[in-house]
């Protein structure tokens, strides 16, 4: 009996304990231009034709995302988190939602796994791609030179420029 209290008294101490640091609360995650924290979101994306790319700001020496987890109508989809830069921006690639969803976007570290972020989001636009997905850019047609008519100091009109004959 004496050994049960003794070991009850000792479990308090060993938690406040240096080598036991207390669990610190998640990061509450919002948009970048709403609070730029130590992580953030910058954008939701579409990867055609049917993938989803949340891409976040993270602050140096956060713990590397593994994943981000999205939780939409009691549903999760899995994110998987890559840096694209010089480890401040990360790509998280997963499921399309739909445009006008509520989710709940958590954000997971690799290493200890834990939870480092989570907030509240409505989707209510994707960016769009400017590149096709071989990575080269989209061609675009040469500029045109169309005549318009000009204003000359007296307020009659007259051509600016005349196609030759």
């Amino acid at each position: 009996m004496a050994m049960a209290l003794v070991a009850c008294g000792l479990q308090p101490l060993l938690l406040l304990d240096d080598r036991h640091p207390a669990p610190t609360p998640p990061i509450t995650l919002k948009r970048c231009d709403q609070a730029r924290d130590v992580l953030c979101v910058l954008t939701f994306g579409l990867e055609p034709p049917d993938q989803m790319i949340i891409l976040l700001l993270a602050a140096p020496g956060l713990p590397e995302p593994r994943e981000a987890v999205a939780v939409q109508a009691g549903r999760e989809f899995s994110y998987a988190c890559v840096s694209t830069d010089s480890g401040s921006t990360l790509s998280c690639r997963g499921p399309l939602l739909p445009l006008g969803s509520h989710l709940r976007l958590e954000v997971y570290s690799r290493q200890p796994p834990a939870l480092l972020a989570g907030g509240e989001f409505d989707l209510t636009a994707l960016a769009l791609p400017t590149t096709p997905a071989g990575g080269s850019a989209l061609a675009t047609p040469p500029p045109s030179v169309t005549a318009r008519p000009t204003r000359t100091p007296l307020g009659t009109m007259t051509a600016a420029a005349a196609p030759s004959q």
